[in-house]
């Protein structure tokens, strides 16, 4: 069968006009100055590309400004990223996804802006929808209308359904790792929220008593960071924020964002009369 659309956010996929998708486009006046990032690094000042020395950090209490040694932009941009993936820890110690934001990292280093997909990341979606047993949930709230419209006689779907379901949906809430878990497995700094999303019935198979389906979900998100979130003082507090930022906006780096496709295949059933 033909793929039946159920739900679309607004929001389209494959949207590089979004602010968070920009890259190399401040400089480090901007930076400095209207973006308040000075104090950007823990290991390297990547405006002077100097190392940090011991006692020389603003934040230590024998704080005592010296110059550091001159290092290389390949030198700098490599100590920036590793430090980067270390303070991923803060958000990321517990639970079976921990590594992705990191694999996340080096591809945002590596990959020159090119898409990004992941089997762990697809599973932990899947996971995250059918776990949800709120009333809101987008899965109960598909088979709440499939259970009132199905046709058991003539076996089929009732295309004024189709709008229901949208609805029912819209009156929910859409998966995403926004959960209190998602502060510390990675998730929620790897993902958080999804910027695009489609949802199909992809199959579905009615007889006398019963029906099954072929639900599948498609979401993507932007691995980058908007102007709106490094004035967020949540995102100012932080190093790890900090550095992503200007190893993205800087003129002096520029690294690509990139769209992190995400993907999953959920089966329900209902029973006639149920």
């Amino acid at each position: 069968m033909t793929p039946l659309l159920i739900y679309s956010t607004q929001n389209g996929f494959n949207d590089s006009s979004s602010d968070d998708m920009r890259y190399g486009d401040l400089t480090d006046s901007c930076l400095q100055n209207h973006f308040n990032l000075r104090d950007v690094s823990t290991v390297v000042n990547p405006y002077s590309m100097e190392l940090l020395p011991a006692f020389s950090h603003p934040h230590n209490r024998f704080y005592y400004p010296t110059t550091g040694k001159r290092i290389s932009k390949h030198e700098c941009i490599k100590l920036m990223f590793d430090d980067l993936r270390r303070l991923t820890l803060p958000f990321s110690f517990w639970g079976p996804n921990t590594d992705i934001i990191k694999q996340m990292i080096t591809h945002l280093q590596t990959a020159q802006g090119r898409s990004f997909s992941n089997v762990s990341l697809n599973s932990a979606f899947n996971h995250q929808i059918i776990s949800d047993n709120s009333p809101n949930s987008s899965l109960k709230r598909i088979k709440e209308i499939l259970d009132k419209n199905i046709d058991y006689e003539k076996k089929y779907l009732p295309i004024e359904a189709l709008p229901q379901i949208t609805l029912n949906i819209k009156g929910g809430i859409l998966p995403k790792f926004t959960r209190a878990e998602d502060n510390f497995n990675g998730l929620g700094l790897a993902v958080h929220d999804m910027y695009s999303m489609e949802i199909t019935i992809d199959e579905i198979d009615i007889n006398q008593s019963e029906y099954r389906c072929l639900i599948r979900y498609k979401a993507q998100d932007h691995f980058g960071l908007d102007q709106n979130d490094i004035k967020d003082w949540k995102f100012q507090q932080f190093y790890f924020f900090k550095t992503w930022f200007v190893l993205q906006r800087s003129q002096n780096y520029g690294f690509k964002p990139f769209f992190t496709n995400i993907e999953t295949y959920i089966k329900i059933k209902g029973k006639r009369n149920a």
